[in-house]
């Protein structure tokens, strides 16, 4: 059972994720099947197969109309149950009417691997099942007296298992092109993720900060306010006590920006330098936030350079550069502070 649910799972994940392949996926499926039923109409008209003629035109009629229909309003839902109902009651049909001489019956050994590998994995299933059942019962069974054509005994005897054979490597090849799928998302995921994060901090990264930029809204971008963040003394750091010791302090500074802004962005834009974007409520919000920074870094023995802006500017780029403008008349006054004191 916990087998089952776990690929229940990764089937609605895969769904969830692949919705737009999924829908021109079942498209393509919808007019292909169409046009093998309008083949097979032309077919049963040169063989003179008034009654398979009807199945094959009128299916490939509503399958035509269907794809038109959903094609136009997207609705994959009514693809997928119309192609469905169709498969389940003319392939159902064939099976007891025995059409084109027994030929239409064989068309069932595709159910499974049409039903459950390029339409619908849950409920291709059960169709696939109901078939498997009805084969047994039909061919196997006394009910085999509902039977329309006289099939061979060879046929009926044969025919249900070598069914099954096609239903166990329907579900045994799903199964695994499913969880190929799935570990395949889990992999672009990660690599989304990483391309995104800084890996040192864990904060999101200049990468991530640009794709923001590109997609700013700026009605959104007034509501920001801007906090440009800069590590005072990290070179002397580095020289001293070493690169390790100097990762550790930007880590340290990270961590108490995260923090200090926990309903906010914050971006490691390169080397020293951090961006927190974020929504303030009204007054001094940004101020007290900021005010929990400079504690928290202060508390660790660092010290850090800041400037803000916002909110009111539509322009994301004017906003952070006043933001870094900001920062950097209060770094240059820390560092004349440190100056005189040396003297």
């Amino acid at each position: 059972m916990k087998y089952i649910k776990k690929i229940l799972y990764i089937d609605k994940y895969i769904s969830g994720h692949n919705a737009e392949s999924e829908w021109k996926n079942q498209v393509s499926i919808t007019l292909i099947a169409s046009i093998s039923f309008l083949i097979m109409s032309f077919l049963n008209i040169f063989q003179h197969s008034t009654l398979m003629l009807v199945t094959t035109g009128g299916s490939s009629a509503i399958l035509l109309l269907c794809y038109l229909v959903s094609r136009k309003r997207r609705n994959i839902k009514l693809l997928k149950a119309v192609f469905l109902m169709i498969f389940l009651i003319v392939f159902t049909f064939y099976t007891v009417i025995g059409g084109n001489q027994g030929f239409a019956a064989l068309w069932l050994i595709l159910a499974p691997f049409v039903a459950m590998l390029v339409i619908d994995l849950r409920y291709g299933f059960l169709i696939s099942l109901y078939f498997q059942i009805m084969l047994l019962l039909l061919f196997e069974t006394p009910l085999r007296a509902l039977l329309k054509f006289a099939y061979d005994p060879t046929f009926l005897l044969r025919f249900p298992f070598l069914y099954l054979i096609s239903f166990a490597f329907a579900v045994f090849i799903e199964i695994r092109t499913r969880r190929y799928q799935y570990q395949l998302i889990l992999n672009q995921q990660e690599v989304e993720r990483l391309s995104s994060i800084d890996t040192m901090t864990g904060l999101l990264n200049r990468n991530s900060y640009n794709k923001y930029r590109a997609a700013a809204n700026p009605e959104a971008v007034s509501r920001l306010t801007a906090i440009y963040i800069d590590v005072n003394g990290l070179h002397g750091i580095n020289n001293q006590l070493g690169h390790d010791a100097g990762d550790q302090m930007l880590r340290v500074i990270a961590s108490s920006c995260r923090d200090a802004f926990p309903e906010g962005d914050v971006y490691r834009l390169g080397g020293d330098e951090f961006l927190v974007l974020g929504e303030f409520a009204p007054g001094n919000g940004a101020d007290e936030a900021i005010k929990k920074l400079l504690a928290l870094v202060e508390r660790s023995g660092y010290s850090i350079s800041y400037g803000a802006d916002g909110p009111g500017s539509a322009e994301l780029d004017e906003l952070v550069k006043s933001a870094d403008q900001r920062m950097l008349r209060n770094k240059n006054a820390y560092y004349e502070k440190w100056r005189r004191a040396r003297r």
